[in-house]
């Protein structure tokens, strides 16, 4: 180790979903970045989570406020990590050394003690954790392989720290089954020894403060404001925000958007459209794309600059903006757009795009489904843009003049968007009406996975009797009948290349949810969240299994049973507090009814 004066900081730490193994992550971070890396402070990305359910690294954050329309927020597990270590200390405190106070326990785990800089009191704050290595792993760096067990460990102070009778104890415990999680209770008193000593009986997955201050407390909060979907119809004409500020709900994915005001350009050489015979641009303030070149990226991002607004189930709808193209470049309007962030270099859904020149195209991802040109279109003039989607009928116009109209099934729900080329384009007037949301198709009871929310349909309830029902309709339980093939089916290469004459068990075949019923044994499981497992009472070597879910999304995914492959997307983890059943391979997805 390198031993210098520079202190070392994890700048932007964390970055992984907040369940209960992205607890265990936050909880042994903060002990390891000083116990391994030698670091003193840890931040956390990001503090809270407010972007759409999603874009990747939904969930991530130590709470959750998907929807500031609604006021609806979450706290998650970390929180009461996190207060582990605020709660007993205070700016200006500093880490004992290694072997003094900090270090890795024997069985596995570590601890790190925090002292006032001055200490004249002799106050301390010892932090123990003691993360299992398949409880809290990060999204990085990788985790290599290590083994924790419960043990009794004695603790000795001495080098001028306090020697009191009594110390003071707070605890949390994080486990796969959310019912038998703790966060931050205090526990009773411990008696130190006249010798200094102290005995711990420690626990796996858990996290202890044993301390000589006082005055810490677990928080209360109200019941949050419910949940809610955006807000439609929606408009916005930009006038109400500070100029350079972003304009509300707006995602931006590639490019800068923000607030400007068209009568103090900074070109000043460049002359705007002049309204009604004015001095000054009379329409107000304006959504201005600000980047005239692609930055130098971490990953693969849109080609071009694009900002998303309302809600990934979004299907039907009326996008309509004034748009401006200062000198050159295009200006694009776009619906049912289903990804956003690293990995959609080429970004999916419909968008309507027009140049300086009046040359415009309508495309379905990389295809172009039509294009022409407008007769009258220039750079620095205002044009009004509308592209309006119901079931796969979509057409554009310009000016209220009907340029297309296509049928085209490619992209059926996502969220609504405005982009550009890397120039400077103005957005104004911007609106989304006749707006509709959508399920994943026509599910008729199928179970696929979805973005977890506050949504019912997400919510489930599992049963002493060994059923998993809907929270909001306890009368319907999630069944496997229906991944039995039909003795008439024909199932494909993978499965078989031949009729069965019985039902038989197939991979691959969609749960559903059915009325629930007593004597069906195909509405019973087993399930294990210390491994991960749920399978069907009815068959012997199945699992509960989400489809191969890829490294960003993938909405609407099957949910069968099949074979046990030990693969993540059949391990699942369980939160009774909001009833949502999440698959490992991608945490921020559950099993759901299709909302």
């Amino acid at each position: 180790m390198l031993f210098h004066s520079t202190p070392l900081w994890a700048s932007e730490d964390y970055s992984t979903f907040s369940n209960q193994v992205g607890d265990g992550c936050w909880a042994r971070i903060l002990n390891e970045n000083w116990v391994t890396g030698y670091m003193t402070s840890t931040i956390s990305w990001n503090l809270i989570a407010s972007y759409y359910p999603g874009l990747p690294f939904t969930g991530d954050g130590l709470m959750w406020a998907y929807s500031p329309w609604s006021g609806h927020y979450e706290v998650t597990g970390t929180i009461w990590g996190s207060a582990h270590t605020t709660q007993f200390t205070k700016p200006g405190w500093i880490y004992l050394a290694h072997g003094s106070g900090s270090g890795h326990l024997p069985k596995g785990g570590s601890y790190v003690t925090l002292v006032p800089a001055n200490n004249k009191y002799g106050d301390f704050s010892l932090v123990i954790e003691t993360m299992a290595h398949d409880d809290s792993y990060c999204i990085r760096p990788g985790l290599p392989p290590y083994d924790v067990v419960p043990q009794t460990v004695t603790f000795k102070i001495a080098g001028g720290l306090k020697t009191t009778q009594l110390l003071h104890v707070w605890y949390t415990h994080y486990d796969r089954n959310s019912s038998q999680r703790v966060y931050f209770n205090q526990l009773n008193d411990i008696n130190v020894n006249s010798d200094g000593t102290f005995t711990l009986n420690l626990d796996v997955n858990s996290i202890w403060t044993i301390t000589t201050t006082s005055g810490q407390k677990k928080g209360q909060h109200a019941d949050p404001p419910a949940n809610k979907k955006f807000p439609l119809p929606y408009s916005d004409n930009f006038d109400s925000y500070p100029v350079n500020y972003e304009a509300k709900y707006f995602m931006d994915q590639t490019g800068v958007w923000e607030i400007f005001d068209p009568n103090q350009s900074p070109q000043s050489s460049l002359k705007y459209e002049l309204p009604h015979n004015s001095s000054k641009y009379t329409g107000g303030l304006v959504m201005r794309q600000q980047v005239t070149q692609h930055p130098i990226s971490w990953c693969d991002d849109a080609q071009s600059p694009i900002s998303f607004i309302g809600d990934r189930t979004m299907c039907d709808a009326t996008i309509s903006s004034r748009v401006l193209i200062e000198t050159s470049g295009s200006a694009i309007i776009g619906a049912r757009v289903p990804t956003g962030g690293c990995g959609n270099l080429y970004t999916s859904g419909y968008f309507f795009s027009i140049n300086q020149l009046g040359q415009w195209t309508f495309s379905a991802g990389l295809t172009t489904l039509k294009k022409g040109v407008v007769s009258g279109f220039g750079p620095n003039q205002w044009h009004t843009l509308t592209l309006s989607l119901i079931g796969s009928i979509i057409s554009g116009s310009v000016d209220g003049s009907q340029l297309f109209t296509v049928s085209d099934s490619t992209f059926q729900r996502g969220w609504v968007a405005i982009g550009s080329s890397w120039n400077h384009v103005q957005f104004d007037d911007f609106s989304v009406t006749n707006a509709a949301f959508c399920n994943c198709g026509d599910l008729k009871n199928r179970v696929v996975m979805s973005v977890c929310d506050a949504y019912s349909q997400n919510s489930w309830s599992f049963e002493s009797d060994g059923t998993i029902r809907l929270a909001n309709n306890k009368n319907l339980c999630l069944d496997a009948d229906a991944a039995f093939a039909d003795s008439n089916q024909v199932l494909s290469d993978e499965q078989s290349d031949k009729k069965r004459s019985k039902k038989v068990k197939a991979d691959g075949k969609n749960l559903h949810v059915n009325a629930c019923d007593a004597s069906k044994s195909t509405q019973k499981w087993n399930a294990d969240f210390k491994t991960g497992k749920i399978t069907p009472v009815a068959w012997s070597g199945y699992c509960l299994d989400a489809a191969p879910i890829n490294a960003d999304f993938n909405d609407c995914a099957t949910v069968s049973a099949w074979t046990c492959n030990g693969g993540t997307n059949q391990l699942w983890s369980y939160d009774v507090a909001t009833g949502h059943l999440i698959s490992d391979a991608s945490q921020y997805l559950c099993v759901s009814t299709g909302n």
